[in-house]
């Protein structure tokens, strides 16, 4: 029971900040034997975080499903641009969903994906842009690709993607708006194909677990908006360097 507490944890403060929870799960199972139980408690654990990122976004999703529905232009094309988003990552773990997998065996990925996210976040921090532009086909098309990148061990979906949308000219809350409602579309997706390759069994432990994960998911997005409006998201680029020192550290001494 405490072993699917303390994942749950983890998914929901990771899968939310930017400092990669495929990451963390990789190093979990590689420091402590800690990885999930089986493949349905990965799915429960992710269906949580979505609950979460669905009531912390219904301020925005719900009127532009409502405005879609009345055929409104505007929300039309921003669901359009959630579609374009949303297509590389999809192709990507179709076509190398094998070689993905063997990924996340491999602790020394999870390291440089983590290094390689730190100096994003830094670096994003450092030079985002002033000039303000509006979300287009070609920044939906490029943050997709960005997202695409993110399914790699240690590389963090919310972080690589908000970034370049800060580095794209959107604003800092839109860049992280439009992370998090792209990401719905692709959790949905990743427990499809699992669904479709394990089927579900109902585990008594999942459900205070999925609480939890809940809970600390909803915390990690306020925190994660507290963070970005003080413009300060270097902190976690600092904190995935040092995790990935600490990784390279024990696996090569």
């Amino acid at each position: 029971m405490i072993d699917y507490i303390i994942l749950a944890i983890i998914q929901g403060f990771t899968e939310i900040l930017p400092v990669s929870s495929s990451g963390h799960l990789v190093l979990a199972g590689y420091f402590f034997n800690l990885s999930p139980q089986n493949l349905q408690t990965d799915i429960v654990l992710h269906l949580a975080t979505l609950v979460a990122i669905l009531v912390f976004f219904s301020y925005k999703w719900v009127p532009l499903v409502k405005d879609a529905v009345m055929l409104k232009r505007e929300s039309l094309m921003y669901i359009l641009y959630i579609i374009i988003a949303t297509l590389p990552a999809a192709i990507v773990g179709l076509l190398l969903k094998r070689r993905i997998e063997m990924a996340f065996e491999d602790p020394l990925v999870a390291a440089v994906g983590l290094l390689f996210t730190g100096t994003i976040l830094i670096g994003g921090n450092l030079f985002s842009v002033r000039s303000r532009r509006r979300l287009n086909v070609s920044i939906a098309l490029i943050v997709g690709v960005a997202q695409a990148i993110a399914i790699v061990p240690g590389i963090s979906r919310s972080g690589i993607t908000v970034i370049t949308g800060i580095l794209l000219g959107l604003s800092f809350k839109e860049a992280f708006e439009f992370s998090f409602l792209i990401s719905i579309p692709a959790i949905i997706g990743g427990v499809l194909l699992d669904l479709l390759d394990t089927g579900f069994a109902c585990d008594p432990y999942l459900a205070p677990a999925s609480g939890v994960a809940i809970l600390t998911a909803f915390l990690s997005l306020y925190l994660f908006k507290k963070v970005l409006n003080l413009k300060k998201f270097y902190i976690f680029g600092i904190y995935c360097i040092l995790l990935s020192i600490v990784t390279f550290v024990v696996i090569f001494i």
